[in-house]
């Protein structure tokens, strides 16, 4: 599982910094937009896995004008099946 999340975190901040920087905008310009302080947004973008990163993620989507889908791309899918 935590292999998972640190992977979907990567993914997610390379989708992230793909696509502000396919519209020109700088780390500084959207963490503006989104509502976070530059520092986060870096962090985010270098994978780090922190709990609070999905919960911020629609306000990243928002503010590069993006549907929420088009960041999450290649993200690992969610196990189908529980163990016990």
């Amino acid at each position: 599982m935590e292999h998972d999340v640190s992977k979907a975190s990567y993914i997610l901040g390379l989708n992230i910094a793909a696509e502000r920087t396919a519209q020109g905008m700088t780390q500084e310009e959207l963490a503006v937009k989104a509502g976070l302080l530059c520092e986060e947004l870096a962090r985010i973008e270098a994978g780090a896995s922190d709990p609070r990163v999905f919960s911020i993620v629609e306000s990243i989507a928002d503010a590069l004008h993006v549907e929420l889908p088009l960041l999450l791309k290649g993200m690992p899918k969610a196990p189908t099946t529980i163990s016990y």
